[in-house]
């Protein structure tokens, strides 16, 4: 691994200077801890005994990941208030995170994409109008398509190259919307949003071309929307402390959705993160379908993290299990594709209150059959309670990329963290 993670600041694809760590920003964060005692936990053979919370306990095995040291970077800042969103996608070359700041001076979509050499690079897509919020990414034949949300509530898909030079005319899909999210799926995406307190979607194909809307349900109170590529899409939502609800959610594949019902648990509350299929598995294996991450309310309170890994079908093959570590107050769940298993991220503190960590947690196949964690690891520590869901992709070659926003009194500060495993 390199020993020094370059930022290249660029216009597009231009670069215009090049810095690391934040760009001698005198307020950049500090080296994660160490979580040696959980990287040298003994290996459990057996999915474990039941958790307090009721799922299993997972046991952690030796260590298989590593940190790059200056590879934790402040990307991004936005001084407007808007509250803190970062998406993720991934090609085999390159991971890309994309949200909106006002670092350059004017509000607009930020994508950095951080190529499996390091080099990490921020670009300013062209084309998309200034003020642009909500933006999300999807890795689409190699190549990078966004949706974004315009000041007068249109969404729009605006498809780019590897190189993030601009592909094609955008694409016009909905008015007045809010919460666009895109996904690979086929040889084109699926782009789904929220009008009110309804929920719609719409197949892309390969060149760009929308199909017809889909009505994917009401949506009441707070909800997480979560895509799944490759054949099918699945929206998922998330329940709320006052009302908390299994996770569900609608597969579509030929344009028909149909109802998923994921968590075991009627205590789901919060975040819901989806990873779509896995990209290897064993010969003569099927890849899993995906898996779910999502938030579970224990007791008034405390929340932990559980996983459960869909079959062919979009059903959990293996039921539920905690993924995060026991004692933790966990919440903010996002998960990826890992070889032929899972890596799943999330915000964790102790019970009795701080600042929170940014966590990871590797599952390869065995341990998904088995309900067993191999590692897991801390990858940043915060300066603040307040901040958003976290995100992780990976390029599907051991090189993996966590981002989150973290919440000061007057800003918010985009961040990430790079890592490999084994």
């Amino acid at each position: 691994m390199k020993s020094t993670l370059a930022l290249v600041w660029s216009l597009g694809a231009v670069a215009t200077s090049v810095c690391t760590w934040g760009c001698g920003d005198d307020d950049s964060p500090p080296p994660p801890p160490s979580d040696a005692g959980l990287r040298d936990a003994a290996p459990s053979e057996d999915a474990g005994g039941p958790s307090e919370d009721g799922g299993h306990d997972a046991a952690v095995s030796p260590v298989r990941c590593t940190l790059d040291p200056s590879g934790l970077v402040e990307v991004g800042r936005d001084g407007s208030g808007v509250a803190a969103a970062v998406a993720s996608a991934s090609t085999l070359e390159a991971s890309a995170l994309i949200f909106s700041d006002d670092l350059d001076g004017t509000m607009a979509v930020r994508l950095v994409t951080v190529a499996n050499d390091d080099t990490v690079t921020r670009h300013t897509p062209e084309g998309i109008p200034a003020g642009a919020t909500e933006p999300d990414v999807a890795a689409v034949g190699g190549a990078w398509w966004i949706v974004a949300r315009e000041t007068d509530g249109a969404v729009r898909l605006f498809r780019y190259d590897a190189d993030v030079m601009a592909a094609g005319a955008p694409v016009a899909l909905a008015t007045g919307a809010t919460s666009p999210r895109i996904s690979a799926a086929g040889d084109g995406a699926f782009v789904a949003w929220r009008e009110g307190a309804n929920v719609r979607g719409r197949m892309i194909s390969s060149t760009g071309t929308a199909g017809a809307v889909v009505e994917l349900g009401t949506a009441t109170g707070e909800f997480d929307l979560a895509l799944h590529g490759e054949d099918a899409a699945v929206l998922l939502r998330a329940g709320t402390d006052e009302s908390p609800t299994r996770v569900q959610g609608s597969r579509v594949g030929d344009g028909t959705p149909t109802s998923l019902l994921v968590g075991g648990s009627e205590e789901s509350v919060g975040s819901v993160g989806l990873a779509g299929p896995t990209r290897e598995a064993p010969d003569g294996v099927f890849p899993f379908y995906g898996a779910v991450a999502f938030d579970v309310r224990i007791g008034d309170a405390f929340r932990s993290i559980r996983l459960a890994v869909l079959d062919a079908a979009g059903t959990p093959a293996y039921g539920e299990w905690r993924v995060s570590g026991p004692g933790e107050y966990a919440w903010a769940a996002s998960a990826t594709d890992w070889g032929g298993g899972y890596l799943v991220a999330y915000r964790a503190r102790a019970e009795d209150g701080g600042f929170s960590l940014i966590r990871v947690s590797l599952l390869d196949r065995e341990a998904c059959e088995v309900g067993r964690v191999d590692e897991q690891l801390t990858v940043a520590s915060t300066t603040t309670e307040a901040g958003s869901e976290t995100t992780v992709t990976s390029t599907g070659r051991g090189h993996f990329v966590v981002g989150w926003g973290e919440t000061r009194s007057d800003l918010t500060e985009y961040r990430i963290a790079v890592g490999r495993c084994e």
